[in-house]
């Protein structure tokens, strides 16, 4: 079959022009923009919920505030710390680590303030 019979059987194709619909990676990187504006501040847990579910003891605790959806974390000790990892801040307004278990907490007006135990 020539590719102008098959693009003419699809439904992409339409009045003599081709349409590209995503595709798989297309369609969750589309999703992960739409994330990226979503979750108003007021609908995800404070500071101090975050805080109260995820320490495992106050001693410990962790909690990096960062302005952007995409973050990583390294550990501690250079060399010491743990591989390159890298989490996405959805909808909750946060992430942990699951090595260190250091919390990432999305608030662009707080950006690079960090609260250990």
């Amino acid at each position: 079959m020539s590719a102008d019979r098959r693009l003419a059987s699809t439904p992409e194709h339409v009045a003599g022009e081709q349409r590209c619909l995503p595709g798989p990676f297309a369609a969750r990187h589309i999703s992960k923009m739409a994330d990226q504006t979503s979750a108003p501040l007021a609908l995800r847990p404070s500071v101090d919920d975050v805080i109260t579910q995820l320490a495992h003891s106050r001693a410990s605790l962790e909690l990096v505030f960062v302005d952007k959806r995409r973050v990583s974390c390294v550990g501690q000790g250079g060399a010491l710390g743990h591989p390159k990892t890298f989490y996405e801040i959805g909808e909750k307004g946060y992430a942990e680590c699951a090595y260190c278990d250091r919390i990432f907490y999305f608030d662009p007006s707080r950006a690079g303030e960090v609260i250990t135990g």
